[in-house]
């Protein structure tokens, strides 16, 4: 599903809140039928909820850690569902290379910090991490507004291929053109009320 409106309208905020990387002021967000309203806690929302969802950021330099790999900040999730409180690509290594390949990210560049690699080979490494947990719901900002054609024809690929596998993916982006091309549904956010992408 493809969510559009011009920059500046809300795209970001909205997937911010439907990630539970942020707080709405009010209202509630029902994500596999489970009601996450503005007055709960974010220590009350389950865990199994937030393992379901998937974000791939507008700006990868924003939400990468500069002092973790990218093999770390691929394999960040696992480690962290499993216990441990710092990211051990190695007791992941068959997941990182699947991930990899998935999206196609070359296996030179796992040792690499962000500051290493570009903003395609970034963004590659953080749609691994976003599969990483094998997700319901794929949230999409932007992801492919600075990255050249290859780039965004992987990334693309990806997130079709994990549609129909049966995943949620909606990306938001102001291009309606693009949107109507990848995407069997698009909404303007302006006449979204109330809308089910699963």
């Amino acid at each position: 599903m493809g969510l559009t409106a011009p920059s500046g309208a809300g795209k970001t905020s909205l997937l911010s809140i439907a990630s539970l990387l942020q707080r709405p002021d009010a209202g509630c967000i029902i994500i596999d039928g489970i009601p996450i309203a503005a007055e709960l806690a974010t220590s009350k929302i389950p865990v199994a909820v937030r393992r379901n969802i998937g974000m791939l950021p507008q700006n990868p330099r924003n939400f990468s850690d500069p002092r973790l790999t990218l093999a770390e900040t691929i394999t960040a999730p696992l480690a962290f569902r499993d216990g441990k409180s710092r990211p051990v690509p190695q007791r992941y290594q068959d997941q990182l290379l699947r991930l990899t390949d998935q999206v196609q990210l070359s296996k030179t560049l796992l040792g690499r910090f962000p500051s290493q690699v570009s903003d395609g080979q970034l963004q590659r490494a953080l749609m691994a991490r976003a599969l990483s947990l094998d997700p319901k719901l794929i949230l999409c900002d932007e992801p492919t507004s600075a990255l050249d054609p290859t780039t965004t024809n992987a990334i693309l690929s990806v997130l079709r291929t994990k549609a129909a596998e049966g995943a949620a993916v909606l990306i938001a982006s102001h291009d309606r053109n693009s949107l109507t091309r990848y995407c069997d549904v698009v909404l303007p956010l302006a006449d979204l009320h109330q809308a089910s992408i699963c």
